[in-house]
């Protein structure tokens, strides 16, 4: 009997890792483009630094002056990570966290002070990063700055990508970000739409679960972790009641 299928769609440089007894079809949607702040951007007595995604700590790793700039600004300040894989990608280049949320926006929330009246709080981020994080602080008082590091390219449509829906039926799939999923829907014939939106889907946040929503997509579960491993383990299960569908 052959395996399952289960179909990625992710942005960026890291691949999907294997997922055991399971055949991964994995398409890149976005190339990500470095951006280059100025130095004096970093510069302004924080109190808070906030990393959001794991591409943010590998933007900043690359670029020792961005590596140093971070070191300088968090002599003062917190280091929050937004959930366990950030703050491992952050730990391994000797920047361990001094608070860990639970993954999403309202837990970096919850995890700060009720009251961040005159708090100066800095967010290195990619240029798509949702907008609602920074209101939020912004209504507790905080004075927040978005710091853009990167911005995401998309890719231009694989023309196979219907054909290897149609035909090859994976049981389930996962987008990795809201950009993934608008990407492969933009890019799919209508029977191919029509067929993904039928599988279970697996997001790696409440963001893409909505955005995947939106856009018609039945059945969407969250990873229990903001993690590709996480999803690898949804998708596995999810493809398993769902092989042959």
């Amino acid at each position: 009997m052959s395996p399952a299928r289960v179909l990625v769609v992710r942005s960026g440089a890291r691949a999907f890792p294997p997922v055991p007894g399971v055949e991964v079809i994995e398409y890149v949607s976005h190339a990500i483009e470095p951006v280059a702040p100025e130095p004096a951007e970093w510069s302004a007595g924080w109190d808070t630094v906030m990393v959001t995604s794991q591409t943010t700590v590998e933007r900043i790793a690359r670029d020792a002056s961005h590596a140093d700039a971070l070191r300088r600004a968090l002599e003062h300040g917190t280091l929050v990570a937004v959930g366990e894989a950030t703050a491992q990608a952050l730990r391994r280049r000797g920047l361990p966290p001094d608070v860990i949320a639970a993954g999403s926006a309202r837990s970096i929330l919850e995890s700060l002070s009720t009251s961040l009246s005159g708090q100066r709080v800095l967010w290195p981020c990619g240029e798509d990063a949702s907008t609602e994080l920074a209101r939020l602080l912004q209504e507790r008082g905080a004075r927040v700055t978005r710091l853009i590091l990167y911005r995401k390219r998309a890719v231009p449509p694989n023309p196979g990508l219907s054909s290897e829906i149609l035909e090859r039926r994976p049981a389930a799939f996962c987008a990795t970000s809201p950009a993934a999923a608008d990407w492969i829907f933009a890019g799919l014939s209508s029977d191919a739409a029509e067929r993904l939106r039928a599988i279970p889907a697996v997001a790696l946040g409440p963001s893409t679960l909505e955005r995947l929503a939106d856009l018609g997509v039945e059945r969407v579960e969250v990873a229990a972790e903001a993690r590709f491993a996480s999803a690898g383990k949804l998708l596995a299960r999810l493809a398993s009641g769902g092989a042959g569908t």
